[in-house]
């Protein structure tokens, strides 16, 4: 995993904790999508050691992704996680490492289910820790590439359960406010820029049409802001990048390298059209979890009322 924080003076760490959530989340994501877009080994080096790392410690089984010390990263040190992961099982399907993705999304979900919409913390049991949600869009943007990857129905469902959610509770004459405590549902006077650009954005993809776009999709990168970039914009001469992945995704790698020296942009591993559609694949394996939500017949005693929340500088990216 990587450090949260830099001393721009002297180039000393600060902080001596690490996962995947604020704080770092958009570095693993550019590693990867870095690779992508350019082509360029190096970055997948990066992010393959850092996910290795990352899936060795930071993540306790399908049900918890907690942040750890790095000079001993058996110890957690946190009891909650923020909702600002909710972004890897996004890019665990880019990667190609599906199974996984699926079944942290899965825990996601029943977390969503119980409380409607994210909680930016929560506990191991599904509690709320901080209660505040601004309307992120993190998860929805990992149900989009679930579905995409799978077709699977059930992605479907759990975009229309959020759309309710929003209707329900968020919905404003101007807009779609913040909801500042998901115990009570009180409105805040606020809407972020990512509410338009990036949550709004995956969940019209998530149901359009193929005629509903006017481009085609697997030609395009999404920044961790969910802006489009063209992987056209590498230029990479693709006979290169062909041979380099050769070599570089072999033996037991959880990538599987489909490219051709006519498709140059088919170079991501496995490549940016994803998995043409494992739908029954996602359903067995979300079965084979035999998944039993925590009980929530204590949820208002374990909720902590007076605890700070973190403002959106916090993370990586100003509305991340």
């Amino acid at each position: 995993p990587l450090f949260r924080s830099i001393d721009i003076d002297t180039g000393a760490w600060l902080r001596q904790d690490s996962g995947i959530g604020a704080g770092t989340d958009s570095y693993y994501e550019y590693c990867l999508k870095s690779y992508v877009l350019l082509g360029n080994l190096t970055y997948w080096d990066r992010f393959s050691k850092h996910y290795d790392s990352v899936m060795r410690y930071v993540s306790s089984g399908p049900l918890a992704m907690v942040d750890v010390l790095l000079n001993n990263p058996l110890k957690r040190t946190k009891s909650y996680m923020d909702s600002l992961l909710a972004f890897w099982p996004g890019l665990q399907v880019l990667a190609g490492d599906l199974k996984p993705a699926i079944e942290l999304h899965h825990m996601l979900y029943h977390v969503t289910k119980r409380h409607k919409f994210l909680p930016e913390a929560f506990t191991v049991d599904f509690q709320v820790y901080w209660a505040h949600h601004p309307l992120r869009p993190e998860f929805i943007e990992s149900t989009y590439f679930l579905y995409k990857a799978t077709k699977d129905p059930h992605y479907l469902r759990v975009g229309e359960m959020a759309i309710e959610s929003l209707q329900k509770h968020a919905r404003v004459p101007c807009g779609f406010a913040a909801i500042s405590d998901l115990r009570t549902f009180e409105q805040e006077d606020r809407m972020d820029s990512f509410v338009l650009a990036e949550t709004f954005k995956y969940l019209y993809l998530l149901f359009a049409d193929e005629g509903d776009v006017a481009f085609d999709m697997d030609d395009f990168v999404f920044t961790t802001e969910a802006h489009l970039l063209p992987l056209t914009l590498a230029n990479t001469d693709p006979t290169e990048a062909q041979d380099q992945n050769s070599n570089q995704c072999s033996g037991d790698d959880f990538c599987t390298v489909t490219e051709s020296v006519e498709e140059p942009l088919s170079r991501s591993c496995p490549n940016i059209a994803m998995f043409g559609g494992w739908t029954f694949y996602a359903d067995s394996v979300r079965d084979a979890m035999n998944f039993q939500p925590p009980s929530s017949s204590s949820k208002s005693s374990k909720v902590r009322q007076n605890v700070c929340r973190p403002t959106t500088t916090a993370a990586t990216g100003d509305d991340k």
